[in-house]
């Protein structure tokens, strides 16, 4: 008997049905290492347009997490997509390297004996500490496929770059734009330092909630000796530093009878004040801005007085409506305060202990004084109320202690005086999503002056000097010119190493003429640090250029990078440092929670990688719709990974059909069948959808669109339809279809490759070995040209209306199954009727390929036949029935010629093997 089965051409390739990717994707980044494979791609673009994504440092402390690598991941999807495109994207990685992470660490290892330590010796620890984790998470974002410039990044602590931050900041002082002053700011006991807002984080917590009666010493004739004036507060700690108390000019303020006393309150804060007073008689109304002028004396020192002033910050929503002043501990009370003449005092020392001058509270750290301000009014009888509030409040970022307002000498950018032009430079940036402009204008709109210092070790020193005569502040060309060249050659340890003589040489001051200088002992905020890349990378690097076309971070970085580099660019340059804003939300668990190690919810990526290898998170990220917070657990990446598989699959189905197939071996599309010509347009139809999801960022509904097209239209539809031709057809059949899998399997690996990179890599490098003439890399590869793609492709417009058949007669074919009537649909003949005159001629036109399309062995139109197995609808009947004839022992079709075999077999494979024999 004839062996047909070695007369079929079954398919066959040595691309693996198992990805195993923990052990593959490593071979290949040694393989894209070795080839420099993003080099040889960057400079093959290297006439393209610029495309420049800026990469936000992470800190260098502690492994990647998911948040840092989910944002890694969509920059490099951005990248590899603009590359393809033939644009120039020189992307170099960067670090973020100072500050209180790392320096707190250090400090944690040296335990009690950090004391014996110098701050050189400790800069010097902590600058290894970055180093190593720079390396550390160096090698683990290259494990994400991720290209760029990881032999040459930017780091914040590099010598260069240090050197121009300087000069960024000596831009903003000859403006004007930065100056230093008493002001209270958000300050860390703890930590023992100025904090910015936008290390600022709110928790709820709770606090005392108290009334207090202030009582007036003197009432200008508004007022009389002996009545009270009620505040509340949240914060009793401050009343030690009280100086003032706050009324809204244009309310109406009562005096009531309580009891025996006559107390002052906002009349509208009457009905919510009821339940403290129990009964009361409203004795005189008095507008707010009559009372100013009033003086009471602080319920804690009697001899210290407090003055009434109007304010505009006083809210009638809460409290009294007449509000405590410390203007040495509020940004509110201060502004104010300093209109008003009040003394800004502040009475804590840097670990939060009040000093001597707040008499019996002295050495009481100042959450404590609290309990100690609450029994001192009890005990005076000047406590109305006391209870507790929740409410959220402001806390470290590091080490999440609660913080305080404290007035200190700091240094400040001055945001008012370029706030009008920052504002501006925001509505010239393209925010992605568009609510980002709205919330970036609102942030720059509100916020205070930027508290720039900082009194710690590890980060870039303010370069100030100071006479020791005159006390005068020393910042001048002469004195930057000398820092500059001192930190671009030596790195800027060398201001700790060095005294103020050895770096200013024979210099006398400006102001005295005197020869005796010390330096500014304050270091910068790190967010002026990573706000200032876009003049110490982009500006300085002669193959990056500025501003950059996009920045792209978490949407905590509108208070963070991007709002730190708007301010020092449009300070300095007059603009934004971007061209576009793309923000992500944050990575929760399927249920919405943040990841955290009391929850047991966190998955570290580098566990993802280890099980199911980088492309699978990959697909995770592009699969999210990153404008809101992205879910991830084991759960969804299970899903993933079968996503993964199904892509995997077809793409191994696909190489598996072209064993046999030479580039030469290509029909050009007039010798092609309708069927290739009807998937090659819709191909094309989403390269062009592809395309413009890419532009427009939008990568979840790319992925859904390339998902449903390799499921439904190759997967479902056309590679199904095709296994009797390819296996069993003629030959130029075969070619027809393989010339077009050809086509399109190098396209979808193509536009696949920014988001699978290394699986898309592997299957190229298996498609080179049928056509040597394709780019070693398939970053080397261009997007597809759909206009040249399509040159001589007809596109066949009737052909939706067969699909819309097939899909009829799929669901009769599975009710003759269930039935017993056909076990597979080669067993089954179907008869098509068609009610109007278009759909007959569509199904007539295209007879002889319905058999392909159903996957049956016959197909008639229009005939008269009744069967028990039948569909209607408006347009059509089917029916089916039990294929006529005997089944073909080589191809499976039922077929009456195959009765007149000898061999058993139909006609059509009777002229197959012929033409195989000749």
């Amino acid at each position: 008997m004839v062996e047909y089965k070695k007369t079929l051409k079954l398919p066959k390739t040595n691309f693996p049905m198992q990805a195993r990717l923990t052990q593959r994707e490593p071979e290949l980044l040694k393989k894209w290492q070795k080839n420099s494979v993003f080099e040889k791609a960057i400079k093959l673009r290297k006439s393209g347009d610029f495309f420049l994504l800026h990469d936000g440092p992470p800190y260098a402390n502690g492994d990647i997490h998911l948040g840092t690598a989910f944002n890694k991941i969509l920059k490099d999807m951005i990248n590899k997509y603009y590359m393809i495109k033939g644009r120039f994207t020189p992307y170099v990685p960067g670090w973020d390297c100072h500050g209180l992470p790392i320096e707190f660490q250090v400090l944690k290892t040296l335990g009690k004996n950090k004391k014996e330590f110098t701050i050189s010796d400790i800069r010097k620890m902590c600058y290894e500490h970055a180093l190593k984790f720079i390396d550390r998470q160096r090698k683990q974002f290259i494990r994400l496929g991720v290209f760029g410039y990881w032999e040459n990044p930017y780091i914040t602590m590099d010598p260069k770059y240090e050197a121009m931050q300087v000069r960024i900041f000596w831009e903003m002082y000859k403006k004007g734009y930065i100056y230093k002053g008493l002001k209270p700011v958000f300050w860390c006991p703890s930590c023992e330092t100025a904090l910015a807002e936008a290390e600022v984080e709110y928790y709820d917590t709770t606090s005392p909630s108290i009334f207090v009666k202030f009582p007036v010493v003197d009432g200008k004739g508004v007022l009389n000796k002996g009545d009270m004036i009620l505040i509340w507060t949240t914060t009793p700690w401050t009343l030690i530093s009280n100086k003032g108390l706050a009324v809204k000019s244009d309310s109406i303020y009562v005096l009531i009878r309580v009891r025996d006393e006559n107390i002052l309150v906002a009349k509208e804060r009457l009905e919510a004040l009821k339940e403290i007073f129990e009964t009361y008689e409203v004795l005189k109304q008095i507008k707010g801005e009559e009372l100013e002028g009033i003086i009471a004396s602080n319920p804690l020192f009697p001899e210290k007085k407090s003055i009434v002033v109007t304010a505009p910050f006083v809210s009638m929503d809460d409290g009294s409506g007449i509000v405590h002043m410390a203007p040495g501990h509020g940004p509110d009370d201060y502004i104010v305060g300093i209109q008003k003449n009040l003394e800004v005092e502040s009475l804590l020392n840097d670990q939060g202990i009040f000093n001597s001058k707040a008499q019996r509270f002295e050495n009481l750290f100042v959450h404590d004084a609290s309990k100690a301000v609450i029994e001192d009014l009890e005990k005076n009888g000047l406590l109305l109320s006391k209870g507790e509030v929740e409410h959220s409040y402001p806390h470290c970022w590091r080490c999440k202690g609660k913080l305080i307002y404290r007035a200190t000498e700091q240094w400040f950018a001055s945001v008012d005086a370029f706030r009008e032009e920052a504002l501006k430079a925001t509505k010239e940036v393209r925010w992605i999503p568009e609510s980002g402009l709205e919330r970036m204008s609102a942030m720059i709109s509100n916020r205070t002056d930027w508290c720039i210092s900082r009194q710690r070790s590890w980060g870039l020193p303010i370069p100030a000097f100071y006479c020791d005569d005159c006390n005068s502040i020393i910042i001048n060309d002469y004195t930057i010119d000398k820092v500059c060249d001192l930190f671009s050659r030596e790195g800027s340890d060398s201001w700790f190493n060095k005294d103020a003589s050895q770096i200013l040489g024979n210099y006398t001051c400006p102001s005295c003429g005197g020869k005796h200088f010390r330096k500014e002992t304050d270091i910068m905020d790190v967010w002026f640090d990573s706000g200032s890349s876009h003049a110490c990378v982009l500006k300085q690097r002669e193959e990056l250029r500025w501003p950059a076309d996009m920045y792209l971070e978490g949407t905590d970085q509108h208070r963070g990078w991007f709002q730190s580099s708007l301010l020092t660019s449009t300070a300095v340059f007059g603009r934004a440092p971007y061209k576009s804003v793309l923000t992500h939300g944050f990575i929760v668990d399927e249920n919405g929670y943040k990841m955290s190690k009391s929850r047991g919810n966190v998955i570290a990526p580098l566990e993802v990688i280890e099980k199911s290898g980088a492309d699978v998170l990959r697909i995770w990220v592009a699969s999210s719709d990153y404008t809101s917070d992205v879910a991830i657990s084991d759960r969804i990446l299970e899903q993933q990974s079968d996503t993964y598989k199904k892509i995997r699959n077809t793409i191994r189905y696909m190489l598996s059909l072209l064993n046999d197939f030479t580039p030469k071996d290509s029909l050009t599309p007039d010798k092609w069948l309708v069927v290739e010509r009807y998937i090659y347009t819709k191909f094309n139809d989403l390269i062009q959808e592809v395309d413009q999801y890419f532009k427009d960022y939008q990568f979840y509904k790319m992925l859904y669109k390339i998902k449903s097209f390799m499921t439904l239209d190759l997967s479902a539809f056309y590679l199904d339809i095709l296994k009797d031709r390819l296996y069993a057809g003629f030959d130029y059949e075969r070619k027809s279809a393989q010339t077009v899998i050809y086509r399109m399997l190098k396209d979808l690996l193509i536009i696949l490759c920014p988001i699978i990179s290394f699986t898309s890599e592997e299957a190229w490098g298996y498609l080179r070995e049928i056509d040597s003439s394709l780019p070693e890399s398939v970053f080397f590869a261009s997007y597809p040209d759909v206009k040249k793609n399509l040159e001589g492709v007809e596109r066949p417009v009737d052909f939706d209306i067969l699909l819309e058949v097939r899909e009829e007669v799929k669901k009769i074919l599975e009710e003759a199954r269930k039935d017993k009537l056909i076990g597979s649909s080669l067993e089954a003949y179907v008869n098509i009727s068609p009610k109007n005159s278009e759909l007959k001629e569509v199904l007539l036109k295209y007879k002889d390929i319905l058999p392909e399309l159903m996957i049956v062995s016959q197909v008639s139109v229009g005939e008269k036949l009744s069967s028990k197995f039948s569909l209607e609808n408006d347009n059509f009947s089917v029916e089916v029935f039990h294929a006529k004839g005997e089944k073909c022992e080589r191809c499976w079709q039922y077929q009456e010629s195959v009765a007149n075999s000898e061999l058993k077999i139909c006609d059509r494979c009777r002229r197959v093997l012929d033409e195989l024999s000749n």
